[in-house]
């Protein structure tokens, strides 16, 4: 009994998958008989009007470059239709950005730049800051060597000056006697 019951359920399962397939083939035809009428196909259908989709930007436009956008027809995804979507402007930034900083010695430059791309604008000099030299480090002149003083400049270490101190020359002091002796 449970083997016929078997070939029954078995049986209900291969016709219920054919009718569901012939339902799905019918719908198929009748899809596309309705969706062969779209205007871009080589002969269409009198009466049949594309049923464009949202603009869906598919590139987008830079600084430089145009964009591009797109929709598509809901009646046949084979249909697409695009568009440019215009660049963009610059938008460059209120604050300046230092591109080559200045110097003790050399001017250095500054621009603003875009905030969604490489682009610079109004490029102005940043005035060399001079040096700013730091305390002197001496070393002393004795009486028979010169002495030196240095000092480096607080923004490039490399940067230093220095100077040569004459030696001193010998400071004499009182003469002192030495009293004479018979021999």
């Amino acid at each position: 009994m449970q083997k016929i019951n078997a070939n029954k359920e078995s049986r209900y399962e291969k016709s219920k998958r054919a009718l569901f397939g012939a339902m799905i083939m019918c719908m198929a035809v009748v899809a596309l008989g309705a969706f062969a009428g779209c205007e871009n196909q080589p002969a269409p259908s009198a009466g049949h009007v594309h049923n464009w989709g949202e603009w869906e930007v598919t590139a987008p436009a830079t600084c430089t470059a145009e964009g591009v956008k797109t929709r598509v027809c809901t009646l046949d995804a084979s249909h697409i239709q695009t568009d440019k979507v215009d660049k963009l402007n610059h938008d460059y930034a209120d604050v300046w950005t230092v591109d080559v900083p200045a110097t003790c010695v050399t001017d250095g430059t500054e621009t603003r730049h875009c905030k969604n791309c490489d682009a610079k604008t109004n490029a102005r000099d940043i005035t060399a800051t001079d040096h700013d030299w730091g305390e002197w480090q001496t070393t002393p002149a004795t009486c028979t060597e010169g002495g030196l003083k240095t000092r480096v400049c607080l923004h490039d270490v490399t940067h230093t000056q220095t100077e040569k101190l004459p030696a001193t020359d010998h400071d004499w002091g009182e003469w002192q006697t030495t009293p004479a002796t018979c021999t």
